[in-house]
């Protein structure tokens, strides 16, 4: 899971329409983001693509049919600081197919909303 994507992210508010992102997943559990949705929104649909420190996930299980579930952070800016919400992100269904090159993942509040599915491509390191 480790890398540079860019695909697409789809909400089940707005199931027929989709909008790019872009995700970076680092080895020492960071991560940024970068959403082109034309209505603003950011990448993981909550919080802000703008980067911190904050932003954490982990990859916690994985089956034996190569699908994992994890945890992770969304930041929040409030202005002049950032911060974390009182749920916490999940990581669903995180599958990448055989050639490594794509990535496919579910991610949902614990507090119910949710999922919003992403489908993206391996596009650097």
């Amino acid at each position: 899971m480790v890398g540079h994507w860019f695909g697409t992210a789809n909400t089940p508010w707005e199931p027929l329409r989709t909008y790019s992102v872009f995700l970076a997943f680092e080895a020492d559990g960071h991560y940024a983001t970068r959403s082109l949705a034309p209505t603003g929104e950011a990448a993981f649909y909550y919080g802000t693509d703008l980067d911190t420190p904050l932003k954490q996930w982990a990859l916690t299980d994985l089956t034996a049919g190569g699908v994992g579930s994890g945890t992770i952070d969304i930041a929040f800016f409030y202005g002049s600081s950032f911060g974390l919400p009182v749920w916490n992100g999940e990581l669903h269904d995180v599958t990448i197919d055989p050639s490594g090159d794509r990535l496919r993942l579910s991610f949902s509040t614990s507090d119910g909303y949710g999922p919003v599915v992403f489908d993206v491509w391996r596009c650097g390191q």
